[in-house]
């Protein structure tokens, strides 16, 4: 997979960034460096302490040519799909490494929640 971009919608209650009445985008993105650097070092409790404990729906949207490599392995690959952040962590457990790159990320959030938008890159 060599780029996707992926939508999350992060209603999150971890620590003081989502308790307080108003955040701001730099502690979101700190957010997302902390998201990386849990796959990286494959830490499952702290990944998944990013995330409220309540259903958190995962959707992931494939670039065109991302789709197209996919399509030549399986004709009937969709241009998406929907998980949730947990099986998403376990499906990387497949890899003995991974990194991953987060670009053109636009924060939208209005202190109780955040939407975070961004190019991937694994």
């Amino acid at each position: 997979m060599k780029k996707l971009t992926f939508i999350l919608t992060f209603i999150l209650l971890a620590g003081s960034v989502f308790g307080q009445e108003k955040t701001n985008k730099k502690e979101i993105e700190e957010v997302a460096i902390t998201f990386m650097d849990c796959l990286a070092k494959k830490d499952s409790a702290r990944f998944y302490a990013l995330f409220h404990e309540d259903p958190v729906t995962w959707v992931g949207v494939f670039k065109e040519k991302t789709h197209q490599a996919l399509l030549k392995r399986s004709s009937n690959v969709p241009t998406h799909f929907m998980s949730n952040y947990k099986q998403f962590f376990r499906s990387l457990s497949i890899f003995t490494s991974c990194e991953e790159k987060f670009y053109n990320m636009e924060i939208i959030e209005d202190g109780s929640v955040a939407s975070v938008t961004f190019d991937y890159s694994f």
